[in-house]
Formats: structure tokens, sequence, C-alpha cells
């Protein structure tokens, strides 16, 4: 591999259970290669976030700032650097016994060069197999180094993650553990902090990370362990190397939740032209689509409305609109009728006053009229007003006609007791004796 590139992802969660982000991370291109950091806040101590902030700044500027091309010394250095700032910090008297560990990596070339103090952990993930390449600054991996304890009982011993190294809580410099491996095409570089290998082996790291994007691969590393057990802060940074010599295919995308439409070229037979305007219309049905049942709902909404209030006003009188005579002056030429007929059976006469008729009043007479006489009065004054009907009578007739209808009516008025209501229906007359 002559030249290489690297594409780097980072990730980081607070967890379930703690309020503050202790950790810290970073990544810089550097005119003396690619730069991965990661920072663990002392857990339970003072400001173990500032802690961790400190670090990863003065480490990445100290790698800034460096000239020469050992990876070693300026890893070395770097980490000098992020000690010396943490320890000035800590002797503020609010920030008295904070601390931080660091976990490092400068990839030149093909070649990574990893460096840590405390029990922040760097992987390498090839083939789909992870290989830790970083030593535990904790008091758990010197029992496990003299051959006190066993890898399996490690897992569970309770000084696992008790450190007994990491900047700002000694007095001299730390001494970093250093290592390097050499990286080829699909290589994964991790770099972790104990919330993420605590709760994933290597075996499951291995199965998270490997075959996609860096940044993908972090992002499901960091969810699955806050799903797991989200007890610590989680945080982790990878960077893969990818040789440049060769063909890259291009990174697909994630894919969407609903089917994409049709392209031209995936509707286009083979041998055939594509249908551009088949294509066209169908992509523009299926964007007018939503819009057209939205308005066909409207519509029936309206007209469901509209329907409610129409049968509540009831039926429009198409006379009315016309101008033609109503039914109320219909049934009133039928009630003339009926009255006309009852008149010729008890032998008297009537008609209405020319005077009423005039002036459009409907009062009744003054002697006691049966309920057909309103019903007259009113078919009176809509003869007047449209014309139609008998003609009027003379005042000598309609004087007559006047006391042959009060002597009739006060022989019926004998007959019969009077009624308890006006009726608006007209009551054919009893035959007098």
């Amino acid at each position: 591999m002559n030249e290489s590139k690297f594409v780097v992802g980072a990730a980081s969660d607070v967890g379930k259970v703690r309020e503050v982000n202790e950790d810290s991370h970073g990544y810089l291109r550097a005119s003396v290669g690619e730069f991965l950091v990661v920072c663990d806040g002392m857990g339970g101590h003072a400001s173990g976030d500032v802690a961790s902030k400190i670090a990863r700044d003065a480490a990445m500027a100290s790698v800034l700032a460096s000239q020469s091309g050992d990876a070693e010394a300026i890893l070395r250095q770097a980490v000098a650097a992020a000690q010396t700032r943490v320890r000035h910090a800590a002797g503020a008297p609010d920030k008295h016994g904070m601390g931080t560990t660091i976990v490092c990596a400068l990839v030149q070339g093909g070649m990574a060069t990893i460096a840590n103090v405390g029990d922040s952990r760097g992987y390498v993930i090839r083939d789909g197999r992870a290989q830790q390449v970083t030593k535990d600054h904790t008091k758990g991996q010197q029992l496990l180094d003299a051959g006190v304890i066993s890898q399996d009982q490690l897992a569970t011993h309770p000084q696992k993650g008790v450190l007994y190294m990491a900047l700002g809580q000694v007095s001299s410099d730390p001494d970093p553990a250093l290592a390097q491996v050499q990286l080829v095409e699909g290589d994964y570089l991790v770099l972790c902090s104990d919330g993420v290998y605590d709760c994933l082996e290597p075996a499951k790291l291995a199965e998270l990370t490997s075959g996609i994007n860096p940044a993908y691969a972090a992002a499901n590393l960091v969810r699955y362990a806050v799903e797991l057990d989200g007890k610590d802060n989680t945080t982790v940074v990878i960077g893969r190397c990818l040789d440049v010599d060769k063909p890259q295919a291009t990174p697909l995308p994630l894919a969407p939740r609903s089917v994409a439409a049709p392209t031209v070229a995936a509707t286009a037979k083979a041998g055939q032209p594509a249908d551009r305007e088949g294509t066209t219309q169908s992509l523009a049905w299926r964007t007018l689509a939503p819009y057209l049942a939205v308005a066909f709902c409207l519509g029936a909404v309206v007209a469901a409305v509209a329907t409610h209030w129409m049968c509540r006003a009831g039926p429009v009188d198409g006379a009315k609109l016309e101008g033609r005579p109503t039914d109320a002056s219909a049934g009133s030429d039928s009630t003339d009728a009926t009255s006309a007929a009852a008149d010729s059976a008890t032998g008297t006469e009537y008609a209405e006053p020319a005077a009423a008729a005039d002036a459009g009043s409907t009062k009744a007479p003054a002697v006691a009229q049966p309920a057909r006489s309103v019903k007259d009065a009113a078919s009176g004054k809509a003869d007047a007003v449209t014309g139609a009907g008998r003609p009027m009578a003379t005042e000598k007739e309609s004087g007559k006609a006047a006391d042959a209808k009060v002597q009739a009516k006060s022989a019926l008025s004998s007959a019969r007791p009077p009624p308890a209501e006006l009726s608006t229906a007209a009551t054919p007359p009893a035959k007098s004796p």
C-alpha cells in the first residue's frame, strides 16, 4: 500500500445514570499525520469533565505544534503536555483531585502508533476480529500480569477498574504505554472509554464495526452500549484505513423508509428508449394524489353541511320565486268556495265589504263570525292584491247579506255549543231545524 487515506467517525453519550458526560474526544489532520484522542475524566472526582477537556486540548495543541516525524516522540510530548495542564488546573481549590485517562493514536501512512495512560483502550479490527493493542494501568491488570488471576477472573475482580496511573494524579509525569501496528486496507482503529468495552466483548465490538462507515460504526457501538448498560459515559473514535491506489466504491446512503419513485433508467426496457413522458406523468400523479384526496374530502364535508342546513330550512316555494299567488291565496279561494256552498245551503248570501278589501284588512266583522269568516276576510285581501276571486258586491247587497247572515248564525248558535277555540279550517254549518 503506497499511500493511504484515513476516514474517521466518532460518537459519545452521557448514558442513563450520570448527569454530566466526563468523556472528551477529538480528531485532527496535522502535518505529522492523523491524530485521534479519547479522554475519560475520573468518575467521582471533582471536575472530571474539565480534566478530560483540558487533556484533550493540550494533546491536540502539542501535535499541531510538532515538527518532528518520530511518532513515539510526538505522542510522548503530547501526553506530557496534557499532564502538565491538568496538574496545574487541579491546584485550584474547587478542582482539587481531578484527573483523567487518555488514549491517543498517530497514523502516518499505514503505520499507527498508540499511547495510553489509564484504562481507556485502543483496538485494531481486522477481518472481523478485534485485538486490544493497549495495556490498562489498573491494579487488576497488574495482578493479571503477575499471574495471580486469570483473564476470566479479571472480568469480575473488584480491582479491575482501580487506576494506579492517570493524568493529574501523580507528582511526576506518567509513562505512557506505547504500541505500533502496521495497518492494511480495511483495518479499523478503535479508541474508546471503559463505558464501551465494559459492555462489549471483543467479538461483539468487531461485529458492530466491520464492513461499515466509521461514523455509522461509532454510532452503533455507543447506542448498543447505552441500551445494554448505560451506567457510565460512552465514547468512541474510529478510523479506517483505505488504499487510495485502488478504486473505491461510492458508499451507499442509508435506505429511505419509503419506497423511492422509479427512475427513468429503471423503467426503460433493455434495448428500448426510456418513456420519459410516461414517467413524468406517473410522478406528477403521485405528487398530486394526496392533494386531490384532501380536496375530495373537503368537498364531501361541504356538501354534507349544505344538505343538513337545507333540510332544516324546509322546501323552497317555487311559486314565491316566480311571483305567482302562493298556496295561502289558493287555499283562501278553496275556502271561499266552501263558504259559498255553505251559504247556499242556509239560504244566505255573503260578500266582503269593499272598504275592507280596498284597505287590505283581515279584521273580522263586529258580529262574531264562524272560523271561515276569518279565511274569507283573508281571501278578500288576497283578491284585492292579486285582482282575482269573486267580483265585489254593492253596498246594498252587502247589507242585506249581512242581516241574513246574522239571522242564520243566531239560529246556528242556539242549535250547537260555541266552539272551544277558533280553527283555521272551514267547518260547514249545521242546517237549522
